[in-house]
């Protein structure tokens, strides 16, 4: 259970990188 928790904070948090990158990138 804690590895799903922490694969879903790290998708979360990867997720929200690309959409700052992509914002700063455009």
């Amino acid at each position: 259970m804690q590895d799903r928790g922490a694969a879903g904070v790290t998708f979360s948090l990867r997720r929200g990188v690309e959409q700052l990158g992509s914002s700063l990138g455009s």
